[in-house]
């Protein structure tokens, strides 16, 4: 039991000799261009000053820093406490976010390496970073308990809208082909084998945070009688449901801010885990094709994640000066 500690307990960590700041712990509004959009979060434009304008878009939180653990919390009532709540809700969205830049730069890599702007090796080895720094995202906003997902955030995504899907993520429809398996048809050489083992692997972390925390295996659209059919058809409105949820808005707008808003979050994810952990990595059932390797796959990605948030933010500063 990790238990409620004072709020004006510090919540810095000390990384690689430096220390880095407390954080809050409050979800905070993400800007993004749409997928894909010409113009917008892939122009250079140097009349921009990333903080600045982002600053008047998103306003800093004003939350209390309260320290808070990453395993269930239980009241003498058996309700998850307060601190819980508060660490799950926001490694649940910020982890998503996160995953959603990561998308928006799979897909232009994947059209920049085709375009051949980009060399088909490097770009290869900068997938293979943000696909194997996805699996960690997944981990990361998957952390909390079972007992937490179930009473805390699967009832608010069912409130948001009874058949709520992951599938009506805008991000991830231009990549959807990759992360299913399917390579570029520019991609060769040892390198696309490594994008093929990181793209496996984030499909055998998705299995195994929906078996530790979905163990009957229904999401919230196979399991809903209320859908009306009207309302998960239509793109835009599933779309637009998708990214209220998660405190996305679109907006054109230059790479320089998205990186910003990328490098903001990966410091808090940093300060967070460096604290506190990602919990239990224990191997769960995946089901008929159960993989030990995977397991131990899952530990390295633990084990790797402050190394591999350098390599992806590199790689991305290296993007700016592309396009």
């Amino acid at each position: 039991m990790i238990r409620d500690v004072p709020k004006t307990a510090d919540t810095s960590a000390c990384i690689d000799g430096r220390r880095t700041k407390a954080i809050s712990y409050a979800a905070v509004p993400l800007v993004l261009p749409m997928p894909g959009e010409e113009g917008g979060a892939w122009a250079k434009d140097t009349s921009i000053d990333g903080s600045s304008s982002l600053h008047e878009i998103i306003p800093e939180p004003r939350m209390p820093v309260t320290a808070v653990g990453n395993r269930a919390v239980e009241d003498e009532t058996g309700c998850v406490g307060e601190s819980e709540k508060r660490v799950a809700w926001f490694r649940w969205i910020t982890g998503h976010q996160v995953s959603f830049i990561l998308w928006q730069v799979l897909a232009r890599v994947a059209t920049l390496a085709g375009e051949r702007i980009l060399v088909p090796g490097g770009a290869l080895r900068g997938m293979v970073d943000c696909a194997r720094a996805y699996c960690g995202m997944l981990l990361y906003a998957g952390s909390c308990s079972q007992m937490t997902y179930a009473t805390q955030i699967r009832p608010r995504m069912a409130l948001c809208h009874p058949g709520f899907s992951g599938s009506w993520a805008r991000d991830f429809a231009p990549v959807r082909d990759l992360l299913r398996g399917r390579m570029p048809p520019w991609a060769d050489g040892p390198e696309s084998g490594e994008l093929r083992r990181a793209v496996k692997l984030s499909q055998l972390t998705h299995r195994w945070i929906a078996a530790k925390l979905v163990p009957n295996g229904q999401s919230l659209l196979q399991q809903s009688a209320l859908v009306s059919p009207a309302t998960v058809t239509d793109r835009r409105l599933t779309s637009a449901i998708y990214d209220d949820f998660f405190m996305v808005s679109r907006s054109p707008l230059p790479f320089c801010d998205v990186l910003a808003q990328l490098e903001s979050r990966l410091d808090d994810i940093t300060c967070d885990v460096a604290v506190y952990g990602f919990g239990s990595l224990e191997p769960c059932d995946f089901g008929e094709e159960s993989d030990h390797v995977g397991a131990r796959e899952l530990l390295n990605l633990r084990d790797e994640f402050f190394a591999s948030r350098l390599r992806v933010t590199s790689f991305a500063r290296g993007l700016v000066e592309v396009t």
